[in-house]
């Protein structure tokens, strides 16, 4: 497997990845699988809704049973009535669940071989900015004929420097973030995935 490779002289090459994590053939139900359970241990879990013995008040019945020419009624707090409580309505629950390591690592590994494979991986040498400027940023990415603001944009950098976080955080639809941030849901939302030469030795090293 090979990706695109920008020089420092904006150059490009060929450079070779490593097959164990950017050549296998992505398994669409495995992908989605890790997809789910990371989307399932973000939830907080913590919507709450209060049934009838639950709301406060309606302890007296509003009206006499009979003689009134209204509907019986035993309480205001009633699921019929504004304010009343809440049937089947939601409350607090652990939506936390785990999938073995070893499918979370090879789902990543299926993840970024879809992106290699569809040509949307490119590596470069060093992502150093002159100044942590927004148009420098900007300029930087359409030298690599990507569309800011328009593509959705994944950059792994290692070390992560804050001068260049602070150059792409203005950006639309970009995404900066160490290596050992990278997850199964970023690696699938993103359209491009800008990887730094380092960042692809510590990729290959810690899921290959």
């Amino acid at each position: 497997m090979e990706a695109v490779l920008y020089t420092k002289d904006g150059e490009t090459k060929q450079a070779k990845l490593k097959k164990t994590v950017f050549g296998l053939v992505p398994r669409a139900e495995l992908i989605n699988e890790a997809v789910t359970a990371y989307l399932a241990n973000q939830r907080r879990g913590t919507a709450s809704t209060k049934q009838r013995s639950e709301v406060r008040g309606g302890g007296r019945k509003p009206w006499r049973q009979k003689g009134t020419g209204r509907a019986r009624a035993g309480s205001i707090r009633s699921p019929l009535w504004r304010g009343g409580g809440i049937v089947f309505g939601p409350h607090p629950k652990n939506w936390h669940y785990t999938i073995p390591n070893k499918k979370r690592r090879l789902a990543i590994r299926h993840a970024l071989s879809d992106l290699a494979q569809n040509k949307k991986l490119i590596i470069i040498e060093e992502l150093n900015l002159s100044s942590p400027k927004t148009k420098e940023a900007s300029a930087f990415l359409k030298k690599m004929e990507i569309n800011p603001g328009t593509a959705k944009i994944l950059i792994a950098d290692q070390p992560m420097k804050q001068e260049n976080r602070r150059a792409f955080r203005n950006i639309e639809k970009l995404e900066i973030v160490p290596v050992e941030n990278m997850n199964i849901y970023l690696v699938l939302w993103a359209d491009v995935l800008l990887l730094t030469k380092k960042a692809l030795a510590e990729i290959e090293e810690l899921w290959g």
